[in-house]
């Protein structure tokens, strides 16, 4: 399903005061795409500042949205859904007619707290170029399936030291009469426990509000019928925020795979699905196909190992990217040392 080529073309200016939890974001200028080579640019207009997006599958990233940390956020994707995600910001200044192209890992602002009138409209078109080029990635993926109609839901817990956010992502294509109203909850707030009942109001130069106007814009262009993001637990506001957008790389990678490539979920589990009955199922599978066939058909899956010694230590690491989640075991390396 092809995004749509314009919006409204009324403007609202970025607000100086921050915006409430649950704030829809408000109307934008327009969007647009364009394409280079098999690669398609996806660009979305806030008033003065203007993202542009693309993704491509297992690539390297480039971000330049002008907020450190929000590069950070988005770099998740390519960490945790292995895509390759380029997205530059360009604003333009007030008095001037040319748009500035931001700097990777360079606030835009120098740093200050108190002058950063772009930093809604930031948010507002890096979640909206974003979501367009995820819906793009999807419709290519989807392109040549068999099937007219295509459902596939996923549920991801992802702790970061304290911090626990779940994230459940739905993507379907179906006639619009069959689809219930697009439904999106952020209930991340407040962010970590400091001051107490009210959290931090930025990490850096990221305001911890605007994180609902990021997956409230990347949802109404990507067009999935449910997003819901939860904080379980959390006293930092860095790892609630970045749990989340792990979480969310985790799923959409997890949704992706599994309608184009019939692949496992890594770890993610059907929206309404007990995890730990999932996780012993696909091991039975597993163990059956095993004992059938005589292989997994590990030749198909992604896997890697690495391992690093000292005097008093050995650790070896061994990853199986498509295989279910493993029963839970651990390995005790004799101490070598000499004492």
């Amino acid at each position: 399903m092809p995004p749509n080529a314009t919006s409204s073309s009324s403007t609202v200016a970025a607000s100086s005061s921050e915006p409430p939890e649950t704030a829809l974001a408000p109307a934008v200028k327009c969007s647009s795409s364009t394409t280079s080579g098999s690669n398609s640019v996806f660009s979305y207009t806030s008033n003065a500042v203007t993202a542009k997006a693309s993704v491509i599958e297992f690539g390297k990233s480039y971000h330049s949205t002008g907020i450190c940390f929000l590069d950070h956020m988005v770099d998740q994707l390519t960490s945790h859904g292995q895509l390759g995600v380029t997205m530059k910001v360009f604003t333009t200044a007030d008095g001037e007619s040319s748009k500035n192209h931001h700097q990777p890992h360079v606030d835009y602002a120098s740093g200050s707290l108190m002058d950063r009138s772009h930093d809604e409209d930031i948010f507002i078109a890096c979640g909206a170029s974003l979501g367009m080029a995820l819906r793009d990635l999807v419709a290519r993926r989807t392109a040549l399936m068999e099937e007219n109609t295509w459902s596939t839901s996923a549920v991801f817990l992802c702790p970061l030291d304290e911090a626990l956010a779940e994230v459940t992502l739905k993507l379907c294509n179906t006639d619009d009469n069959e689809v219930s109203p697009s439904s999106l909850s952020c209930e991340l707030a407040p962010y970590g426990n400091m001051p107490p009942k009210i959290g931090r109001r930025w990490i850096g130069c990221y305001r911890c509000n605007l994180t609902p106007t990021f997956f409230q814009s990347l949802f109404n262009e990507l067009g999935a019928p449910l997003l819901l993001l939860k904080k379980m637990r959390g006293h930092n506001a860095h790892h609630v925020v970045e749990s989340t957008f792990k979480a969310f790389a985790r799923v959409f990678r997890a949704c992706l795979d599994e309608l184009t490539m019939g692949g496992s979920k890594h770890g993610c589990v059907e929206v309404g699905e007990e995890r730990l009955a999932s996780w012993r199922r696909k091991e039975e599978e597993e163990r059956r196909s095993t004992l059938t066939n005589g292989c997994t058909d590990n030749d198909n899956h992604r896997t890697g190992s690495r391992s690093r010694s000292t005097k008093e230590t050995t650790i070896e690491v061994n990853v199986d990217l498509d295989r279910c989640a493993p029963t839970a075991s651990s390995t005790t390396i004799a101490d070598s040392s000499d004492d």
